[in-house]
């Protein structure tokens, strides 16, 4: 009888352990994902951050090379619509052209 008691004392204390360790298990878990989500957030707000750093950077260098084309579009333009303009035209040497070209066959 004695060994019986003994037996159920030592499956009582290991019952206890086990009660113990799952607490202990369960306060662990419970601190790590509090620590994760802390974590998770930080990091997130980090590359929100850096993400939008990033976008203003590149709309910016956007913006610019835009302006830049755009200007040297206007340039070139501009000086082909003057070199048109100053050409010298020869409207009689034009119309005996045409006439030529659309009347050959008469």
């Amino acid at each position: 009888m004695a060994d019986n008691n003994e037996e159920i004392s030592v499956i009582n204390h290991l019952l206890k352990v086990e009660k113990e360790a799952y607490t202990l298990i369960d306060e662990a878990v419970k601190d790590s994902e509090t620590k994760i989500s802390l974590v998770r957030s930080e990091c997130e707000e980090e590359f929100k951050n850096q993400f939008s750093l990033c976008e203003q950077k590149i709309k910016t260098e956007y913006e610019e090379k835009l302006s830049a084309l755009s200007s040297e579009h206007d340039s070139l333009f501009n000086e082909y619509k003057n070199n048109l303009t100053n050409q010298p035209q020869n409207k009689q040497a034009f119309n005996t052209l045409l006439d030529k070209l659309l009347f050959a066959s008469e």
